[in-house]
């Protein structure tokens, strides 16, 4: 699948607000079993999601999401 199309599937993603938006792209870019070995800062013995680029994309995803609202 081309990367675009997925950025552009994920601009489509929506929610209530901001906070709902961030944990529906999450649910399309990883499985729960995914999730549950990570965090954001990387803490204990799971990954951080900090330092990944797929933590770019969300945030991208966000900032089409604020425009949106506005």
């Amino acid at each position: 699948m081309c990367v675009l199309y997925k950025v552009s599937y994920l601009g489509t993603v929506g929610g209530k607000d901001v906070a709902d938006t961030t944990r529906r792209i999450l649910r399309c870019l990883m499985t729960n079993t995914v999730a549950r070995r990570m965090n954001f800062a990387g803490r204990g013995s799971k990954t951080g999601i900090a330092e990944m680029k797929i933590l770019d994309v969300v945030i991208g995803m966000k900032v089409c999401v604020i425009r949106n609202l506005m």
